[in-house]
């Protein structure tokens, strides 16, 4: 599954992206490819990133397991992917960071 975000994206915007992939009928393994260079987070911080966990719970238990590569940019979007990276894993995802796509790619193949 390929989510490319862009313009503004706030905390609730990206937990409302689980209720949608809920709506379809993905099978378990889901790797899922996320490109956020093009999207404005600011104002996120770890108390919203982590409001996206309850969002997660009710996703996870229907795709287990899940890898997530999560394109970033700046400094800004690597810190806030690096919060989801941390609060995900808890949960069961297994999530890589990358500054590049064809990185991304390779690591979601393997």
């Amino acid at each position: 599954m390929r989510q490319i975000l862009h313009g503004a994206c706030s905390i609730p915007d990206l937990a409302s992206i689980f209720k949608e992939m809920r709506k379809f009928n993905i099978k378990p393994d889901l790797r899922i490819y996320t490109d956020i260079t093009d999207a404005d987070l600011k104002g996120a911080n770890y108390n919203s990133v982590s409001l996206l966990e309850k969002h997660l719970d009710e996703f996870i238990d229907h795709y287990l397991p899940v890898r997530k590569a999560i394109v970033v940019e700046s400094l800004l979007e690597f810190g806030i992917a690096r919060m989801y990276q941390t609060l995900a894993e808890k949960d069961g995802f297994e999530v890589q960071v990358f500054k590049c796509s064809d990185e991304a790619y390779r690591w979601l193949e393997n």
